[in-house]
């Protein structure tokens, strides 16, 4: 009986560590795995960034595609990063999207200018569209310095602003005194603003640049 009874509990043990080794191979993956992967992770790495004075992350195991991934970054600003991939054996990267490009980067700078503008447009017509930058690899490196320093870059003429309005009557002599106005007090700045007029009949779009006297200038204006 005594006999039994130890045979019984070592094969619910067994089971209990099956089950966990199963749990760790679903959540955390096949620890040969992390080896092999990490290794061509950084194979690839050394191959084609190793010119790059980057920080190096840790291996991460990615449950919903059994993929492993290593994010190198950059030394000043953590959000300049990409990620290399392991998955069944192919190597991927986001170098271009993400750290030529700056997607991540140049997301969170447009979001602090986004909010900033919108609480200067309170009192105008008009509504943020969107902020949009150049591809980060596009701009001179003292650009890419700035952009890197500073978080708010709304006063830094480094990006594009569109804004929108359906304001019925809208008159765009009257209310873009208004608007500049308003910018001039928070000291934004935009290379360029493209305004989106619309309403029930038509829509029309006029582009702004400032000219040499630091006026607001229409570009071109168009409608559809």
């Amino acid at each position: 009986m005594r006999k039994k009874l130890i045979l019984g509990q070592a094969f619910l043990l067994f089971f209990i560590l099956i089950f966990f080794f199963f749990l760790w191979f679903q959540v955390k993956g096949n620890p040969l795995l992390y080896l092999k992967a990490g290794r061509a992770i950084q194979d690839y790495y050394e191959e084609y960034y190793q010119d790059l004075d980057l920080k190096k992350g840790e291996i991460t195991y990615h449950q919903d595609d059994q993929s492993y991934t290593i994010t190198y970054t950059n030394q000043e600003e953590p959000l300049l990063n990409f990620t290399i991939t392991y998955h069944k054996g192919k190597i991927t990267s986001n170098y271009e999207e993400n750290y030529e490009n700056g997607k991540e980067l140049l997301e969170d700078r447009s979001n602090i200018i986004k909010e900033k503008i919108e609480k200067a447009c309170q009192d105008t017509i008009y509504q943020v569209e969107s902020i949009s930058f150049e591809p980060f690899q596009l701009y001179s490196k003292q650009e890419q310095e700035e952009i890197l320093q500073k978080k708010d870059l709304s006063s830094s003429s480094l990006y594009q602003l569109t804004l929108i309005t359906s304001s019925p009557g809208f008159s765009f002599e009257d209310s873009f005194p208004t608007l500049t106005n308003s910018f001039n007090k928070e000291n934004i700045k935009p290379k360029t603003i493209e305004l989106i007029l619309k309403n029930q009949e038509e829509e029309r779009t006029i582009l702004l640049e400032k000219g040499d006297d630091e006026t607001w200038q229409i570009v071109s204006s168009a409608k559809s």
